[in-house]
């Protein structure tokens, strides 16, 4: 291979031909370059195809500009039946029952909602409640001001909204609930009425309706105590009761005889009888004195075993009857003093009907969803409330029962479900309904429902809202409506845009199929038969058949296989990412048809790079083009005039040029490493000198990096690092600040004159510096004057070395408690000091010992920092900082003759001295004297500063230790207060030494260490993320002692920094011993981790600080 006249590279007869769309730029001169080698670049002909495999295609679509395959065109074909679904009204039918929106895990809110909007107590007294005047008056738009207010609003909307599916963020943002933590249903039960009768016994005007609230949930129950030994029955207090909270058993009849069963106190629990005047064994049962008219009762379905810390759910199956009769669970009125019960007194009958049932569905714990299941009391059906979905449950309305489902429980079939249970019966036998998922019952007494109050009227105002809302609803409706209608009329436009590209591409698809059909009926004769030819001339056949169906004019869209010729004359460019997006489904509004991506700056098609095997434009019918361009307009790249030569040309250049760059590039390493070698042969000689020039290693190894940039320079578009030519030129570190050679120690390589003159042609300005040519004058001097400074600084350097050997190398040196008089010089001139002793050369000698640094900065006064007056373990290292610093790291003590010699040389400040001595009355216990004195007001501030500094850390360490309660002992850590002058430390004068570490109170093997504990962290938040778990115990078994002291609720909602909990510091705790589960309980174990539920903390039912409490309900996080 060599060069021609015109730079471009020619080859030899035997050259094989250049392969990919720019092989051809080696061999042609860029002034003759063709429509050829064009549609070579623009990958017209001579493009990677696409090939077949099994049957199916594997398409390099973005190599192929002429393949579609896989851009979306599957979803709009016309035989699919692809259409946008309209727009459906959300207004409910008459008499529909509504949803409620889920707004991401509120289940429970809406379960419950609907469990009270459809009690024929709560509703009509929600519906009269009255609100302040003043959000009514006029005519202005009534805005709910309290929760009941919303509960109000949010009961109105579900009565006569006109929409299908109510939306409650107004309800959940009035009681500060957080959407997307999931709650338990009944302590949000709760926690509801109980914060609705509160707000309610706020107004005068709705004292009726909170006297409802009271009675129509609360019951009245005691205890009943008889004595074995004399039989006298004792009452207890009467108490009050919202629900009952029942175990699960197989029948609702089981657990309230289980409520109610007899308890036998013996042994040391025994009852004292005021008859016997002694402890005698007893009976006792409860009573219920008065029955509610909304009977609420829970089951538990969620238990805590202590042992294990683990939550689990039980799912046992329990039925429970439509028609309950609680008569037999009712004691009558006493009729006199003696504490016995009048027999005579006639039992009113108790009779309930079941209103709703709250179930909780899946099997773990920590995940499930809350539906509803409520009867209609217009209707009188049961119907299923999950969120927004509500279904009648009986649809073929055989019976007014409610029919559970098999999910939900194990219930007899439909013809069973039809029979009428007994009123005053709940046998199992009756075919009641069952549930294992049923987690709270709700009846309410049967005379509501045959002679209840009537729904009130709704109020004008909330009329005016929900019509406001429901104007605002449909009004967007119709908007949406709209919007659909346009986007089916772009859509159908797009089909027969999309038709016309893609139609002949599905007709010759099937048109294949049934020649690959064919083709297998044939091939049993190819399969058995030995001859090649035979299965060659079948292949050809086939390939034909396709060839004619491609045609021979024109290349159709995604086709496989190259045609034998192209019309330039019927083809256009288009951008590949456009196209993509015209053909996703869920782009309704399309731009214009923007080219911008694949133009040069010319305005013409940019060809794809050398190194480029994607192209960023497809090719398409100039028939199509024609449509596309009328209905979306834009730069269109038709035919041969999109191609841009310059780019072309220009492009074919910068190939050659890069060509040429490598093969230099090559040369001149050859010839500065001929030159090394030279020099190692006859070494520095005139004759070695002649014809060479010299190059800086640095230019030797960067040169051909800034030629590319220049070469880059040529062409805009070239994703090349371009180097600016004036902060860099060749041998630019050969030259000195003078302008003369630089002096060279080894910075530079030798290089031969031709291949000097080859450089220059990328770099015209280089610097030439000929071989063997004389270094600067100047330069050369100042080497000379900083060598002699040099070797004078190392001589002294080796001469305070050899004085000070024992300083250097630390032997024999002064400490705390080593008596003799020592001087302090600060730590930073030690060590600065130090690395010129080691390397005089890059350090520079220090002529002055700042101890300034070591003196107090209140005023003007000559007295030294407290910490360094009375050593102790914290050292004060500034004004306003605190840290926690070795003693050592501020001060080295020097000794006499040491510091002598040091100030040979060097001014101080001040000297600052120290005369350690032992203690003859005390020994082991040292003296310090010092010759300065320490100012009281920089000591007070100093222990106000270390005092505080002591209670703020970010990553400590925390101890705890179990004990019982007679093992408590002093937890507290005091530091060491021997900074402080003699007034204000707790000893008896000044001269009191450090206290060592390891005179401290150690710590016990068996304490639990806590790691990364900031002094910001609440002390019950400590407890929930680490003693739980470890301790094996609720926060309500957890009894923290600090100082002798144990821990208040409220002291448990303070920080660690608040508490005065020092880093380091140990608690004692103790733990109550826990309650056994019933092992004999079906429950579904979990092995998942345990936490301390959050709860309702920080909403508006709970208005206090968050108090955590164990609770065994369910935290779902997801699936709601």
């Amino acid at each position: 291979m060599r060069r021609n006249g015109t730079g471009a590279l020619s080859r030899n007869a035997k050259t094989p031909e250049p392969v990919g769309p720019w092989g051809w730029a080696d061999i042609t001169v860029p002034t003759n370059i063709g429509i050829r080698e064009q549609l070579k670049v623009y990958r017209v002909v001579g493009f990677s195809e696409c090939t077949y495999k099994s049957g199916k295609r594997y398409c390099k679509c973005k190599k192929n500009p002429y393949c579609l395959w896989g851009m979306g065109d599957l979803m709009w074909k016309s035989d699919d039946d692809v259409g946008v679904e309209a727009e459906q009204s959300q207004n409910r039918d008459q008499g529909q029952i509504v949803g409620l929106q889920n707004l991401g895990n509120t289940c429970y809110v809406n379960s419950l909602l609907q469990l009270w909007y459809h009690n024929p107590i709560v509703r009509p007294a929600i519906l009269r409640w009255k609100p302040p005047a003043h959000t009514v008056e006029g005519n202005k738009e009534y805005t709910p001001e309290c929760a009941v207010g919303h509960l109000q609003a949010m009961f109105a909307r579900m009565k006569s909204s006109k929409q299908r599916t109510i939306d409650t963020k107004p309800l959940v943002a009035a009681l500060q609930l957080d959407a997307a933590l999931q709650q338990d249903a009944q302590e949000f039960a709760k926690l509801l009425l109980e914060f609705i009768a509160n707000e309610l016994e706020l107004s005068d005007e709705n004292v009726d309706i909170s006297r409802i609230f009271k009675t129509c949930f609360t019951g009245e129950s005691h205890f009943q105590t008889t004595c074995e030994n004399c039989g006298t029955i004792t009452l207890g207090r009467k108490e009050e009761f919202k629900e009952l909270t029942l175990n699960i058993f197989s029948t609702l009849h089981d657990s309230l005889q289980d409520y109610f069963k007899e308890e036998r106190l013996e042994d040391d629990n025994r009852y004292f009888c005021n008859i016997c005047g002694s402890k005698q064994n007893a009976i006792r049962k409860s009573k219920l004195l008065k029955l509610p008219q909304v009977l609420n009762i829970q089951l538990m379905r969620f238990l805590f075993d202590a042992a294990t810390l683990d939550k689990k759910k039980v799912m046992k199956t329990i039925s429970f009857p439509e028609i309950l009769d609680m008569t037999d669970y009712q004691n009558p009125e006493m009729s006199n003093g003696d504490q016995e019960y009048d027999q005579n007194i006639p039992k009113e009958r108790q009779i309930y009907r079941l209103n709703a049932v709250l179930i909780h569905n899946g099997r773990k714990v920590s995940s499930g969803h809350y539906i509803s299941h409520i009867k209609d009391l217009v209707s009188g059906g049961w119907f299923e409330c999950n969120d927004d979905r509500v279904e009648k449950i009986d649809k073929k309305g055989y019976s007014e029962n409610l029919v559970m489902k098999s999910e939900e429980g194990e219930g007899g079939d439909e013809q069973q479900q039809q029979q009428q249970p007994q009123p005053a019966n709940n046998n199992p036998k009756n075919l009641n309904p069952s549930s294992k998922g049923a987690y709270m019952l709700v009846y309410t007494k049967q005379e509501y429902f045959t002679g209840g109050q009537p729904d009130p009227e709704i109020q004008d105002y909330l009329l005016d809202m929900i019509t406001k809302e429901d104007t605002l609803i449909e009004a967007e409706f119709e908007g949406k409506k709209r919007a659909k209608v346009l986007e089916l009329e772009k859509r159908a436009q797009r089909q027969l845009e999309i038709d016309l590209l893609f139609k002949p591409k599905y007709a010759q698809a099937q048109e294949e199929s049934t020649i690959q059909k064919e083709n297998d009926v044939k091939s049993d004769g190819i399969r058995n038969g030995n001859s090649k030819d035979e299965k060659f001339a079948k292949n050809l056949e086939i390939e034909s058949l396709k060839s004619q169906l491609m045609g021979t004019d024109i290349r159709q869209p995604v086709l496989h296989l190259t045609p034998p010729a192209v019309k330039l004359c019927e083809i256009d460019f288009i951008s590949a990412e456009w196209l993509e997006n015209w053909l996703q489904w869920q782009v309704v509004d399309l731009p214009p048809i923007h080219n911008n991506n694949i133009t040069c700056r010319h305005n013409r098609l940019k060809p794809p790079r050398k190194n480029e095997t994607n192209v960023s434009y497809k090719i398409i019918p100039s028939s199509v083009a024609d449509v596309l361009y009328q209905n979306y307009d834009g730069l269109r790249l038709s035919h041969a005039e999109a191609f841009c030569k310059e780019c072309v040309k220009s492009h074919c250049e910068l190939i050659q040029a890069h060509a040429k760059l490598e093969l230099d590039a090559k040369t001149v390493a050859e010839d500065v490493k001929n030159c090394d070698n030279e020099l190692a042969r006859i070494g520095l000689s005139s004759r070695f000198h002649q014809n060479k020039f010299l190059i800086g290693k640095e230019s030797f190894r960067e040169w051909k990096r800034h030629a590319k940039g220049i070469i880059a320079e040529k062409d805009r578009d070239e994703d090349i690092e371009v180097v600016d030519q004036e902060e860099w030129n060749l041998n630019q570190e050969l030259r000195c600040v003078h302008g003369n050679l630089n002096i060279l120690k080894g910075t530079h390589k030798r290089i031969t004159v031709e291949r000097m003159f080859l450089l220059g042609e990328y770099f015209p300005n280089a610097i030439w510096y000929g071989s063997g040519q004389p270094e600067c004058e100047e330069c050369s001097r100042q080497a000379t004057l900083e060598y002699n400074y040099v070797e004078q600084y190392k001589q002294f350097a080796m001469k305070e070395k050899t004085r000070l050997n024992d300083l250097v190398r630390g032997v024999s040196r002064p400490s705390l408690y080593k008596p003799g008089e020592y001087y302090m010089i600060p730590t930073e001139f030690f060590n600065t000091w130090m690395s010129f002793i080691k390397d005089a050369r890059l350090y520079e000698q220090l002529h002055h010992i700042p101890t300034a640094q070591l003196l107090c900065q209140q005023g003007d006064c000559d007295c030294l920092i407290p910490g360094l007056k009375f050593p102790a373990e914290f050292v004060k290292t500034g004004n306003d900082e605190v840290e926690e610093v070795d003693f050592h790291s501020v001060v080295t003590f020097v000794r006499p003759d040491e510091l002598e010699i040091l100030t040979e040389s060097r001014s101080i400040d001040t000297k600052i001295s120290i005369n350690i001595s032992m203690d003859p009355n005390n020994h082991g216990k040292m003296i310090y004297k010092y010759n300065l004195g320490v100012c009281e007001k920089s000591a007070f501030e100093w222990k106000e500063a270390l005092v505080a500094h002591k209670y703020i850390y970010v990553d400590g360490e925390i101890f705890v230790r179990r004990v019982e309660e007679d093992e408590i002992q002093d937890s507290i850590l005091e530091y060491d207060d021997d900074f402080l002058p003699p007034k204000m430390r707790r000893g008896d004068d000044d001269t009191n030494g450090p206290v060592r570490r390891s005179e401290r109170r150690r710590q016990s093997r068996d304490d639990k260490k806590y790691r990364h504990i900031p002094s910001s962290m609440v002390l019950l938040e400590f407890q929930n993320t680490f003693l739980t778990k470890d301790f094996k115990a609720f926060c309500s078994d957890q009894h923290l002692y600090w100082n002798k002291k144990e821990l208040s609720d409220i002291e448990k909602h303070m920080t660690f920094g608040q508490l005065r909990i020092p880093e380091g510091a140990t608690l004692f705790i103790k733990i109550d011993k826990p309650k056994d589960i019933d092992e004999a309980m079906d429950v579904e174990e979990t092995t998942e981790s345990t936490t301390v539920e959050r709860g309702f903390s920080g909403t508006a039912l709970l208005q206090s600080n968050f108090i955590a409490r164990p609770t065994a309900s369910p935290t779902t996080n997801g699936l709601s």
